[in-house]
């Protein structure tokens, strides 16, 4: 058996390799934590009274499976729980009001959590590579979710982004390649593009009807805002042709990223800016044709590219 204190922590290691963490009577100034024993940590119990565990705590304890968090938890400090690869569930008190960036990174276990309800933003990387994570559950308390979050959650097959989120941060979802299904609320303002949700096999995009901003047509996205742009296209929409809608003005970078499908885009002469990496080659000859109409209602052929 190891004990020690941290700060206000006192912590025991038993013959069972579980490790519980009670509040401590009094400040250790001499500190010991149980770094040196982490790679025998199976199983983590923090008791009650305890309200925040300091940054990187459990970092890269490889063999934890189980955690039991206690209901006056109120943060869980930026990568506490990183690189735990066999951690496979946990359940997050409704105290808890922050979630540290990195928080439960390379969590490849992890196969549910829940998103507490005081929680108004999802740091980065919170998620980050979580490749067994299949669901996850944005609840109404979320207004924004920042860069990386869910990148490289390589199971996650449905996203549903709640009525309160106004945006979603760069590569938010990028990578989620087994990502289906994706339905969109009315409040958000930026972060439905095809840069954030790249790498993926969408099929189904739905936006709310009353979302200002994005409106979806036969589950592709278009801004309703001036300029008018087509942003996401889904991967796995299986039509050969598409014909963008009259008065389009831009398409966004990565729109038609790595369909396989689709053989004819159809661009209509309003058309002013095309993005970067509109389309991803697979084969390079033949297998995209741009047909542009211009003024004269005559038809330009270009090599997709």
């Amino acid at each position: 058996m190891k004990h020690g204190q941290l700060e206000h922590i006192s912590w025991i290691l038993d013959d069972h390799d579980t490790l519980t963490l009670t509040p401590a009577n009094n400040m250790n100034n001499h500190s010991i934590d149980w770094n040196d024993y982490k790679d025998y940590i199976v199983k983590v119990i923090i008791e009650e009274g305890i309200e925040c565990i300091y940054q990187g705590a459990f970092l890269a304890c490889k063999n934890l499976k189980e955690v039991t968090l206690p209901n006056s938890l109120k943060i869980i400090s930026d990568n506490l729980f990183f690189g735990c690869k066999n951690l496979k569930t946990i359940h997050i008190p409704n105290h808890v009001y922050y979630m540290g960036h990195h928080a439960f990174g390379y969590c490849e276990s992890l196969q549910n959590i829940n998103i507490p309800l005081n929680i108004n933003i999802i740091h980065e990387s919170t998620f980050l590579a979580c490749k067994s994570l299949e669901t996850i559950n944005i609840p109404n308390n979320i207004k924004e979710i920042e860069n990386n979050v869910f990148k490289n959650c390589e199971s996650l097959q449905e996203i549903i982004i709640s009525d309160n989120v106004k945006k979603i941060g760069s590569m938010a979802f990028y990578n989620c390649t087994s990502l289906k299904r994706l339905v969109v609320g009315k409040s958000l303002e930026y972060g439905l593009t095809g840069m954030i949700f790249s790498n993926n096999h969408l099929r189904e995009i739905i936006v709310d009807k009353d979302n200002p901003y994005y409106e979806s047509i036969d589950h592709v996205v278009y801004s309703k805002n001036i300029p008018q742009s087509i942003l996401l296209y889904p991967s796995q929409k299986q039509d050969k042709s598409y014909t963008i809608l009259e008065g389009t003005l831009s398409i966004g970078d990565r729109t038609f990223y790595q369909n396989p499908y689709i053989k004819q885009i159809y661009i209509p002469s309003s058309i002013k800016h095309i993005g970067v990496c509109v389309l991803f080659i697979v084969k390079i000859l033949n297998i995209f044709i741009l047909m542009v109409r211009n003024n004269n209602g005559r038809i330009q052929v270009f090599n997709g590219y």
